[in-house]
């Protein structure tokens, strides 16, 4: 984790030279929602953010209740290239990496789970993001994309437990397009 964020600031300190324009950018959608900012270069624009998703089961048995409260941020870096322009319409090709992070607590009768945060702390999953989208521009300042494209999501845990020992590998894609509002900050 620390390592992408360093990852996150090198990347918008060293991409802050005065050239090209800073973005900000909000896709709604029913994938995870996101918001995110970057920098725009002639023919690249590097950007990074955060996502959140939040999750609660409460399980009632007839003698036990077990409660889970789980969270989960992604922080996320990438870069989009430029494929084509021609006046108000820019076309690019999408690459974004995310690590995600898992917090929570979960409970059997009030009591906490010991191994819960242990568990959470063990899960070593990356996601991966390649896509193609458009934007057009209604103004020198704002436009709206729309973005199609691929999410790979690996999973992967191992334990070495000496009483038991097994591997856990599991690859999740699926395609996905959004919608985003775009704001450029224009230097004068």
């Amino acid at each position: 984790m620390k390592k992408l964020f360093v990852l996150m600031i090198s990347v918008f300190l060293l991409t802050y030279s005065g050239w090209g324009q800073t973005m900000v950018s909000i896709r709604p959608g029913l994938n995870f929602n996101g918001f995110q900012i970057g920098k725009r270069g002639e023919k690249i624009i590097f950007y990074g953010g955060m996502q959140h998703a939040g999750f609660f089961n409460k399980y009632e048995g007839s003698n036990f209740t077990d409660v889970t409260k789980t969270s989960v941020l992604m922080p996320f870096v990438g870069v989009k290239y430029l494929v084509y322009q021609q006046e108000s319409l820019i076309g690019y090709v999408n690459g974004m990496i995310m690590k995600p992070v898992f917090y929570g607590k979960s409970e059997t009768d009030g009591q906490a789970n010991p191994n819960f945060k242990d568990d959470l702390k063990a899960l070593k999953i990356w996601g991966f993001e390649l896509g193609y989208g458009m934007e057009y521009f209604l103004a020198k300042q704002f436009s709206l994309g729309g973005e199609f494209g691929l999410r790979l999501a690996t999973y992967k845990r191992e334990s070495t437990d000496p009483n038991f020992s097994y591997a856990d590998n599991f690859r999740f894609n699926m395609l996905y397009s959004s919608v985003s509002f775009n704001f450029y900050l224009v230097k004068e």
